[in-house]
């Protein structure tokens, strides 16, 4: 089975969002977890907005009232620098996404390896596995909501762009 890329990681990201996302939300009387299974209703990838960082895959359900961030990562290296470097992942509240995740190939990355409150998803094939839960963070709402107007003003010009051919 071939490694997947980080587009193809990117690609898995946002098809998890719209069918499969999942998040913790509380404990059921015999112990284990009670999921909600928000569907997000806005996926964006790899969308630039000005706010302090562009995450591969963000998605936004309940109307707005829940982003759940994913991270691809393809190397350790990479996941490594991400968590040390980046100012978001130092400053949580500065990042977007209520709920985060890396994603990664199956076995590249460990649950023990999640900066606190990170989930991880690991792929192996078509199948993503939730190998350890997300929990809710602190986070940058209004970086969010500028990803959201800019989402908007872009399907805006694009539907204004083909009125005009």
């Amino acid at each position: 089975m071939n490694t997947p890329t980080h587009a193809d990681l990117v690609e898995r990201a946002a098809r998890w969002l719209r069918n499969s996302c999942r998040i913790p939300v509380s404990l059921n009387k015999d112990g284990s977890v009670r999921y909600h299974r928000p569907h997000c209703d806005v996926v964006f990838v790899e969308m630039y907005s000005g706010c302090p960082e562009t995450p591969d895959a963000i998605g936004f359900a309940g109307q707005g009232r829940l982003s759940v961030q994913i991270e691809c990562k393809v190397g350790r290296g990479d996941f490594w620098h991400d968590v040390r470097k980046k100012r978001p992942r130092l400053l949580g509240r500065q990042g977007v996404g209520r709920y985060r995740f890396f994603m990664a190939p199956h076995g590249l990355l460990k649950p023990s390896d999640m900066p606190d409150a990170w989930g991880l998803l690991s792929v192996f094939g078509n199948v993503v596995t939730v190998e350890r839960d997300a929990t809710e963070q602190e986070h940058n709402w209004r970086g969010e909501m500028q990803m959201l107007f800019s989402g908007c003003r872009q399907l805006q010009e694009s539907e204004r762009k083909s009125r005009e051919h």
